[in-house]
This record gives C-alpha cells, structure tokens and sequence, in this order.
C-alpha cells in the first residue's frame, strides 16, 4: 500500500489539534522500511479547519497487525517521552491515529529537510559537540525515571536496534534470544558481501551483547532510554541558518 488514507490523515491531524482537517494528500516519496510505510507527503489543508498545516510532514503508517505494535510504540514515544521534553532534539509530532480494529496506525512528524541538512563530512567539531550535548539532555531527563517500569519497555523486540536499556534482565535475554535466527538468516542471505571479519562481528554479537547488556543493568540502577540506530548519516540534522 503505497497511497495514504485521506480519512486516516485527518483522524491523526484531529487527535493533535481538534478542529484540524485537510483536502487533499499527495505522496511526495515513499518506501517501506522493515515492513513499515514511510512518506514524504503534501497535506493541503480543509478551508474550514481551525490550524494551519505546515506545507509537508513525514508519514509512517500500517495496515497489518504485523507492524502495528511497532508504529503504536513510536506514537506513545511522542505522546509521553517526547512531549515532557519542551525542547527535545526530535521532530515535532502534528497527528497520530491507532484504529486497533483494523491494525491501522499513522504517526504524523515534522519534516525536518524543510530547514535542516545532514551534517557534511568531516563533521564540525561544534556540531559534534551540540550532539553530545543533545543526547546528554535526553539522558538527564530520563535517567532512572519512573516510566522505564512501564510494562510497554518490557515487551522484547527481534532487533538489537529496538533494545530499551531499560529493560530489566529477563526482557534483554528474551532479546538476545530473539534476534539470534534473524542474524543467522542475515549471515546466510549475505553470506558472499561479508568480510570474514564482519560475520566473525555479527557471530559474536548473536552470541554476547545480551551479557554485556546484563552486565550493565545487572544493578536496575543509572538506566535510561537510549537510540539504539543513532547515526551522522541518516537520524542528525542540523539547522541551515542556526546550526542548532
């Protein structure tokens, strides 16, 4: 499904702002990313709606029970996590939309190439700086929080990438557990780009990140949310005119 729900658009927009309603939906570029739909798109905005709308956004949507638990997780990430942090270095949230009946959910986010760019290669060492300075916040704020013993954090994800640090110790074994066959399959799907090097790397974490991870948490204390992706390349942007 590559086409977005108009009425699915307007029930995400409603939920942020009542009295929001859009025209017209117009997919700019689209991918799926994991099983997930994921689009650049242009919401023309209703003559009657109370909100203006900004002239693009981000859309990641679902239609299947599959991945629905992954967009619904995504969604309660801006709608808890995010919205206690008024000046947290994410994409603003304007609508989401959860129809458990028929697996549907849409988070709606700001599209931050409007005014941001990636960081050009060598990356400033300023930029570097404001970086660390933006992870440490989310840290600061969420550093043994009592939403980390939320049921939710406990529910384990069959990628590395999805593993909460504040899991406690069972979940992460349930973890590593789980995303030991997807490495194997990877292993073998890619069995002639890897270096030896590289697949001896993905044996051993198979193998071992779930202790180390124990390790670090063995004690329940200093958790706190964590990326899990962070990359330069694909998740920082930097303000064209502030560099912020």
């Amino acid at each position: 499904m590559s086409g977005l729900d108009l009425a699915l658009v307007n029930a995400a927009l409603a939920n942020r702002a009542p009295g929001t309603h859009a025209s017209a939906v117009e997919t700019i570029d689209h991918f799926v990313a994991q099983g997930t739909n994921v689009a650049r798109v242009r919401i023309a905005a209703d003559p009657s709606s109370t909100a203006a709308l900004p002239p693009t956004m981000i859309a990641k949507w679902t239609t299947g029970p599959a991945h629905l638990p992954e967009v619904r997780s995504e969604i309660a990430t801006h709608r808890t996590a995010l919205a206690t942090m008024p000046d947290a270095p994410a994409p603003a949230c304007h609508g989401w939309m959860v129809r458990e009946q028929d697996h549907a959910a849409l988070l709606l986010t700001e599209d931050l190439a409007v005014e941001h760019d990636r960081p050009g290669q060598p990356v400033p060492l300023d930029t570097l700086e404001r970086i660390v300075d933006a992870i440490a916040r989310v840290h600061a704020a969420w550093w043994e929080g009592a939403i980390l013993t939320e049921a939710r954090f406990a529910v384990p994800m069959p990628r590395p990438t999805r593993m909460p640090q504040a899991a406690p110790a069972w979940v992460i074994a349930a973890n590593a557990a789980a995303i030991r066959e997807p490495i194997h399959q990877f292993l073998i799907a890619h069995e002639r780009e890897l270096s030896t090097f590289e697949k001896r790397l993905l044996a051993l974490l198979a193998e071992s990140w779930g202790d180390l991870f124990r390790e670090r948490t063995r004690d329940e204390r200093a958790s706190t949310l964590i990326h899990g992706d962070l990359h330069l390349l694909g998740n920082v942007f930097v303000h064209r005119q502030t560099g912020t």
